[in-house]
């Protein structure tokens, strides 16, 4: 074992630790393991006490009255009380079948996902060697990125499987871009269709005089060579010339 730090840089670097979510218990333990494995054998005992003393909030409370003899014993500790509440199996499933909600966007599903892919890995790591945990890590990565993949929506999860994306990250970025894209899309769609409610509505509208819709032959016309101008809102006029037969019906009438 090298030994790289001195004692005032080993307490140094003992962070605190109040508990917290299995992601706070991770990189703690993270920290610790790298200054006990770090520092000459005949120091441990020192570091060990200080990290014992810099427990706070629920981690202080939870060992408040137990006796550890080692960091060893004390992270076994921590980790059933602070690690992840639920079996690996259970995990594994949770990745497995994670679903993109109705109302979810794609960066809130991907830290779900996420989530769920540091949880088992953290269960499935538990007591390894940091090479075998790393290779754990790795393995599962890959089960991450088809769960994302598999558990976003219709329109996104095509796109995704027809680029055969690599990575769990360009995944969520090329998903991200896409849900962009198909708002924009939807709101323009939206805007369109409202637009052509109004028009529906317009068809409706009556010739004040005859009551009749705009469409019809009859609507009345005034023909500038026998009748003055219309006043505002009398009479409708047609964009089609009358035939001479519905002239003549118009000036008799």
């Amino acid at each position: 074992m090298s030994v790289t730090l001195g004692i005032d840089s080993a307490l140094r670097g003992i962070p605190n630790f109040s508990g917290g979510t299995e992601a706070d218990l991770a990189s703690y333990i993270i920290e610790c393991d790298y200054v006990m494995n770090n520092i000459h054998e005949n120091l441990k005992t020192v570091v060990f006490n200080n990290i014992v003393a810099k427990l706070k909030g629920t981690a202080f409370q939870s060992a408040r009255y137990r006796n550890f003899a080692d960091w060893a014993e004390l992270k076994a500790h921590l980790r059933a009380v602070f690690g992840t509440p639920h079996s690996i199996s259970y995990l594994q499933s949770q990745m497995s079948n994670i679903k993109q909600r109705s109302a979810e966007d794609i960066r809130s599903f991907a830290g779900r996902t996420e989530k769920c892919f540091h949880e088992l890995v953290g269960a499935l790591t538990v007591g390894l060697e940091p090479a075998s945990a790393t290779a754990v890590a790795a393995s599962y990565k890959t089960g991450a990125l088809t769960a994302f993949v598999n558990g976003t929506r219709p329109e996104i999860r095509a796109l995704l499987k027809a680029r055969d994306v690599s990575s769990f990250e360009k995944a969520v970025s090329i998903a991200t871009e896409e849900e962009q894209d198909l708002l924009h899309i939807n709101r323009r769609f939206n805007t369109n269709k409202n637009y052509g409610k109004n028009n529906a509505n317009k068809k409706n509208i009556k010739c004040n005089k005859c009551s009749k819709m705009p469409s019809c032959v009859w609507s009345y016309r005034y023909i500038v060579a026998f009748a003055t101008p219309p006043p505002q809102n009398e009479g409708l006029w047609l964009i089609r010339p009358l035939t001479i037969a519905q002239n003549a019906k118009l000036l008799v009438s």
